[in-house]
């Protein structure tokens, strides 16, 4: 609740028109995308097991039930964008930090709105077998009430599915690819860092922010990945 709240607070300060500029879009995007797990997240795994302690919440579990075939991937395609969110915001301080030529025609909001538009596109598209992959059941259980539960599609339920798609590109596509870019990009923002502080009393103002703001990248992405592993592998457990 606590980080939906600092998210919320996060999107209202950056929506505002002076803190409109690239990395401000790539910073309101990831906010609201991990404002989508974190509601998939409270929905889907902490309701659920408060529901076990709270009487008032017993027929939590019919109703979610309900929304998983449809909320479920949607959290998961916010997960996706979250993940190349900050792959495109790596992308976008490295070519600042490292290839300060190309910022000019790179690095504008107009580029970073297209990328935001494609980020979106792409993981909603890459979601879409996950809306075949469950289906809701209803059970009478008296006299005009029924009980909800969800199950495996018999697509959701095929082993080629699951081996292809739940493990092999979840791997690929979750975890190594956008991994393996944000680790080469830090790699050499470190090594811009760490050459930078050797002329730190030199810098004019301008360069002194895109330092800070180019360490305080580095700390993102380092507790973005720490946060991010164990979820991925639970998705490929679970699907094993």
């Amino acid at each position: 609740i606590l980080g939906f709240l600092g998210n919320t607070l996060s999107i209202v300060v950056l929506h505002r028109r002076q803190m409109r500029s690239s990395t401000s879009y790539y910073l309101l995007s990831l906010a609201i995308y991990d404002n989508g797990i974190l509601l998939g997240m409270i929905i889907y795994f902490c309701l659920p097991a408060l529901a076990l302690y709270t009487p008032c919440l017993k027929d939590y579990g019919s109703i979610s039930s309900l929304t998983i075939p449809v909320g479920y991937p949607l959290s998961l395609t916010a997960q996706m964008g979250s993940i190349y969110t900050c792959v495109g915001f790596t992308v976008e301080r490295f070519i600042a930090v490292c290839r300060p030529l190309h910022v000019a025609n790179t690095c504008t909001r107009s580029r970073t709105l297209r990328a935001m538009v494609l980020i979106f596109l792409w993981s909603l598209v890459y979601n879409i077998p996950r809306f075949f992959h469950y289906h809701t059941n209803a059970t009478g259980i008296g006299p005009g009430r029924q009980r909800f539960s969800y199950k495996e599609t018999a697509f959701g339920s095929d082993p080629t599915f699951k081996h292809l798609y739940l493990i092999y590109s979840q791997l690929f596509f979750m975890f190594l690819l956008p991994f393996i870019i944000i680790l080469v990009m830090n790699v050499g923002l470190i090594r811009a860092v760490k050459n930078s502080k050797s002329m730190h009393q030199s810098m004019c103002a301008s360069a002194r922010k895109e330092h800070n703001l180019t360490v305080m990248l580095i700390a993102v992405i380092v507790v973005f990945l720490v946060c991010q592993f164990p979820t991925i592998i639970d998705n490929i457990l679970v699907a094993v």
